[in-house]
């Protein structure tokens, strides 16, 4: 399991650089312009998927082992909002994914066996608690 974690960092890493490679040869105005998705433009996707990964990485960072890797995203601000936009320049957007993607190996490889049969308990963006339990 530890293995295939670890190679799963590296193939998002991999496909996060051919994305944004891709998206950086775009106009600023293009990874602007809203498309009718979800997050509306390009930039406002990529946004959204780096806040998504920095919520689960926080709810990780909770976890009794405390690794190191994960000390940048303890200090980070919690986003607010799944459609929050972190950086308007998408250099600086693109930079922080890097950062970011960094991190997630980093954490990976600092994983042990022992660290997979810790259940994780969180509460989602509206404060609820993801794991409920029944009446006693």
């Amino acid at each position: 399991m530890l293995e295939h974690l670890r190679l799963l960092s590296r193939y998002n890493q991999w496909m996060n650089d051919k994305l944004y490679n891709t998206a950086a040869q775009l106009p600023a105005d293009e990874l602007a312009k809203d498309r009718g998705a979800f997050f509306g433009s390009l930039q406002g996707t990529l946004s959204h998927i780096m806040v998504a990964d920095i919520i689960w990485l926080q709810r990780f960072s909770e976890h009794p082992t405390q690794h190191p890797a994960l000390d940048p995203i303890r200090a980070m601000s919690k986003p607010l909002a799944l459609a929050q936009t972190l950086l308007d320049d998408f250099s600086a957007l693109s930079a922080e994914r890097r950062n970011l993607d960094a991190t997630i190996i980093s954490w990976c490889e600092q994983l042990d066996a022992s660290d997979l049969n810790h259940k994780l308990a969180y509460h989602n963006m509206k404060g609820e608690p993801a794991i409920k339990t029944s009446p006693a």
